[in-house]
């Protein structure tokens, strides 16, 4: 069943991008289309966009419950084998025959191709010369060969003791497959238009006000004067100036830690790259401009303001009318957080029937035509419609991970530092494009 939910949503992906490809052709080569045609396309490609957005979110959960079924088969499956005997390499020592069975853990080392390298390469001639330093030999992972279960027996857990062959039994560690509740979907940074920069400062051209004087002129008739002159009209700009901000973290690891358990390194990282895109959205929405922190959209001067009417849907509706009547501008997404959503989502008529389709109808959510982005990163009681292009993050660095134990005194106990940073500038080109609703009675 899990297997046709995912081939369901990689061919509704797939549906999407030939419907974009195919509107990008429109776009590209349709010369005698309309202004109306066109705007309509661009609606059309800002609507599959968020279906994307969406459908990746899906087609991601659906895989890791895929990973997790086939995780869970395979226990299954080893478990449910009969248990053999102990064996060295897969064959039982008595089978063999001769003395190479009973090799000892010194003979095993020397053997190693790694350490005969090692050795040839300090005594070339098979004597290690007088006054040669010697130095350290490179470590071997004797893999599937019991070494670390032999060598350190664990005597003070009950679970792994080292009576009756217990020191010898191999943990089987499936790692990490969910990484809790503490990790939320991630949504806003995908509409607002991506830049780069490759300074510390960004500086950007605002428009603020425009004056519109275009009128029909008529011709002159007399060579000095003002007849036949035509009007002036004028527009205003704000340039701004904001600096690259850095948004980082770390977590502390032991040397051992990593290396007996390789995954927990990627789960780090993966955590640590998580953390800062979660920073990032908080950022944009609510930064309060203080300090190191972005000016989020809930904080920038200028934005309109659309307050609470009767109901939500009216209220919702005006703020749609506000933001093209004084915005200029089409509209490509609400952002609301998922409290606020269900409170759409639950509006009834006077036969208790849903407006939204109810529980049998969920689908992409739309309000007044327009997709709606659920995200936590909102204030809650407030929602935000607005054409998401004109808002703009500047990467200065992508995410990067750095790893040291230069801190404080980490090398001396084996322990090192993870960090995680990224360097980036938000800012708002044209504040009217932005409408803050009002949600509360």
């Amino acid at each position: 069943m899990s297997r046709t939910v995912l081939e369901g949503i990689n061919a509704s992906l797939k549906a999407n991008v030939e419907a974009t490809l195919g509107l990008l052709d429109k776009l590209d080569n349709d010369k005698s289309a309309t202004g109306d045609q066109l705007k309509t396309w661009n609606e059309e490609l800002d609507g599959l966009k968020t279906e994307n957005a969406t459908l990746n979110a899906q087609r991601e959960e659906q895989e890791k419950r895929e990973m997790l079924r086939a995780g869970a088969t395979k226990t299954l499956e080893e478990l449910t084998q009969p248990v053999g005997r102990l064996s060295f390499g897969g064959e039982a020592p008595e089978s063999r025959g001769d003395r190479a069975a009973l090799k000892t853990w010194g003979d095993r080392f020397t053997d190693r191709d790694e350490y005969k390298s090692w050795f040839k390469s300090i005594a070339p001639s098979g004597e290690v010369p007088e006054r040669t330093r010697i130095g350290v030999s490179p470590p071997l992972q004797m893999d599937g060969e019991g070494v670390k279960a032999l060598l350190t027996g664990l005597t003070t857990w009950s679970a792994r003791a080292d009576t009756s062959g217990g020191a010898l039994v191999q943990l089987d560690q499936r790692g990490l497959i969910d990484r809790g509740v503490w990790e939320r979907p991630l949504r806003i940074v995908d509409l607002i238009s991506p830049g780069t920069t490759t300074g510390d400062t960004i500086e950007y051209v605002r428009l603020t006000s425009v004056t519109n004087s275009a009128a029909t002129v008529a011709e002159a008739t007399a060579s000095g004067g003002a007849s036949g002159a035509k009007p002036e009209s004028a527009m205003t700009f704000q340039v701004i100036q904001d600096r690259v901000k850095t948004t980082a973290h770390w977590i502390p690891a032991t040397r051992r830690v990593l290396s007996d358990a390789a995954q927990l390194r990627s789960e780090i990282d993966m955590f640590l790259r998580y953390g800062l895109r979660e920073e990032l959205e908080d950022q944009v929405i609510s930064g309060d401009g203080t300090g190191e922190n972005f000016t989020g959209i809930l904080n920038v001067s200028g934005t309109l303001a659309q307050a609470y009417t009767t109901d939500l849907l009216t209220t919702a509706r005006k703020a749609r009318t506000n933001l093209l009547l004084n915005g200029r501008v089409m509209p490509t997404a609400w952002v609301i957080h998922p409290n606020d959503w269900e409170d759409f989502d639950l509006l009834t008529d006077n036969e208790e029937r849903y407006y939204f389709g109810g529980p049998l109808g969920m689908g992409m959510p739309r309000l007044w035509g327009i997709p709606v982005v659920e995200s936590e990163a909102m204030t809650e009681g407030t929602m935000v419609l607005a054409d998401w292009r004109y808002a703009m993050l500047w990467d200065r660095e992508q995410t990067n991970i750095y790893v040291s134990d230069s801190h404080s005194d980490f090398f001396v106990r084996n322990l090192i530092a993870i960090l995680a940073e990224l360097r980036a500038g938000f800012g708002v080109r044209r504040t009217k494009a932005f409408v803050e609703v009002d949600l509360t009675p």
